[in-house]
């Protein structure tokens, strides 16, 4: 004001006057911008934040899922070594049963063996001293009746009478009632178990759980209950109580001409020569602690021939 008014004359006060209205127009301009570019660089500063604050989150959850994709990575080579484990000892353990099935196999054809050389020479025995009491009936009548009639060198002698095939037995009356009874009880005899189901079939198949391998099965597998017992599926008589690793005891039954092998059992009630009945306990199924399953192998021979004991089984237990 002083400013203003100390002018030399009005003309000059009014000109101060004004500039000085231009001068605080001017100043409030430059307060309004400066206020606008403050604000507008708060703005700026707030996005820049902002946006540094998603490149670190993103670049968190980056790293995030580096460690996520190394972690699993990680868990797959895992995986793998202990897949690759276990198959290698799948194949370790189908060898070894490979091996206990072979083994099994040439004790069952050498018993079968024994069991044609022992009737064999039974047969051969028995009709060695018939013939001998033929000759002597001869050589007493023969001065009586001087005909070929009862000469035995007309008659069949009984080992003509007996001839067998190299896969048949030489069976007394007995073990032939015995063998003709089995043969007609194809498909309804009794399962070696009371309960079970069947764990793996006879024959060539795949293999359960390794591609492309196959496995050959001389009987089938039944699942049973731990600790469940065992029991003949026929009359018979006990020809054989053995044990092989991978097959824990075993125990061979006579029927004739017939054979059924009782496999993987952790007891035996029975001993060779024993007379047994249909569905008479003869052990117990062992149970497979790794694996966690209870199961008896079934096999069934005529002579040195395997079958298949699906079709001799009932289809039902």
């Amino acid at each position: 004001l002083i400013f203003v008014l100390s002018a030399e004359n009005f003309n000059k006060s009014y000109r101060r006057l004004r500039y000085l209205q231009y001068y605080g127009e001017y100043r409030q301009k430059q307060i309004t911008h400066i206020i606008n570019t403050k604000t507008e660089m708060k703005n700026i500063l707030l996005q820049l934040k902002e946006k540094k604050a998603q490149k670190e989150q993103l670049k968190s959850e980056t790293e995030k899922e580096k460690l996520e994709l190394s972690k699993d990575k990680e868990e797959q080579t895992q995986i793998l070594s202990k897949l690759k484990k276990q198959e290698s000892e799948l194949l370790k353990k189908l060898n070894e049963q490979k091996k206990a099935d072979k083994q099994l196999q040439e004790s069952i054809k050498r018993l079968i063996a024994e069991e044609m050389r022992k009737a064999r020479e039974e047969a051969e025995r028995k009709a060695k001293l018939l013939a001998e009491q033929k000759a002597k009936e001869n050589a007493k009548n023969k001065n009586k009746n001087n005909k070929t009639e009862n000469n035995p060198t007309n008659k069949p002698t009984p080992s003509a009478e007996n001839k067998t095939t190299s896969t048949e037995l030489l069976l007394t009356p007995e073990e032939q009632l015995l063998n003709d009874k089995f043969e007609v009880n194809r498909g309804k005899l009794p399962w070696p178990t009371e309960r079970g189901v069947i764990l793996s079939s006879y024959g060539e198949h795949e293999h359960a759980v390794l591609k492309g391998v196959k496995v050959r099965n001389d009987g089938i597998y039944i699942s049973t209950l731990p600790n469940a017992k065992v029991r003949s599926i026929f009359d018979g008589e006990v020809s054989k109580v053995l044990a092989i690793p991978g097959k824990n005891k075993i125990v061979l039954i006579k029927h004739g001409n017939y054979f059924t092998v009782y496999a993987n059992l952790s007891d035996v009630f029975v001993q060779p020569g024993q007379k047994v009945k249909t569905k008479q306990y003869i052990g117990i199924a062992s149970t497979d602690f790794d694996e966690d399953k209870t199961y008896v192998e079934l096999q069934i021979w005529n002579g040195n021939i395997k079958l298949n004991p699906e079709l001799w089984i009932a289809r039902s237990n």
